[in-house]
């Protein structure tokens, strides 16, 4: 069983203990901590998100702090000040070692899903130019080794969680294609494959939960 507790300086990490019982292990040590975590469908490694700060100071010699607004979304409720810090996946093997970071630039990722064989991740991100002055979101995916982003979820404005098809030719979406209705309201389910426009597959009557991941 994989699950996060905070270690000593109060950050969450992924610890893993047997079914069994017995001694909790812990397999992380983010500097940003980890908010999410999701098993590779071999049970071999785990991607989780972790905040990266570009300004973060890891040493305290005592001395103040400038700390400079570079973009509008500078803070979050409930979080306080973020600065230019964005939420990124990683993967790590259950056996230890170094965590890889898999995506990276500015822009919040989650809801990480692998895809069946293992070879990417789907996730949900708010990348993009706009992001400060707009709620959109988007579907995208990355190879699970990491490497160049593929957006899915063109026609769509906002998504809230992923789920892959058994044969990983196709993601199945919680989102919203209205500029102006976003999923915490009312999404719709659809259906995404790549170089397609989105198929609709509910209407008003039916408003799938957002929480989790989404099961193609």
């Amino acid at each position: 069983i994989a699950f996060t507790r905070p270690d000593d300086a109060g950050r969450a990490q992924v610890w893993l203990i047997p079914t069994s019982g017995g001694e909790a292990r812990r397999l992380t040590s983010a500097v940003g901590g980890v908010t999410e975590l999701a098993w590779s469908p071999d049970s071999s490694s785990l991607a989780f998100v972790s905040e990266v700060d570009p300004d973060r100071v890891t040493d305290d010699d005592g001395q103040p702090r400038v700390k400079v607004i570079r973009r509008i979304r500078y803070r979050d409720d409930g979080e306080g000040w973020r600065g230019d810090a964005s939420r990124h996946l990683f993967v790590v093997g259950v056996e230890g070692g170094e965590a890889r970071q898999v995506t990276d630039g500015e822009g919040d990722d989650g809801a990480a899903a692998w895809s069946p064989d293992g070879s990417r991740i789907a996730f949900v991100s708010d990348r993009g130019e706009s992001r400060d002055v707009e709620d959109r979101s988007g579907a995208y995916v990355v190879p699970a080794s990491g490497g160049e982003l593929e957006l899915w979820s063109e026609g769509l404005s906002t998504v809230a969680s992923v789920g892959w098809s058994p044969d990983a030719s196709k993601l199945a979406v919680v989102a919203s294609d209205q500029d102006t209705v976003s999923t915490n309201t009312q999404g719709w389910l659809f259906v995404l494959e790549r170089g397609q426009g989105p198929v609709r597959l509910t209407d008003d009557s039916i408003k799938p939960a957002y929480y989790g991941t989404v099961i193609a």
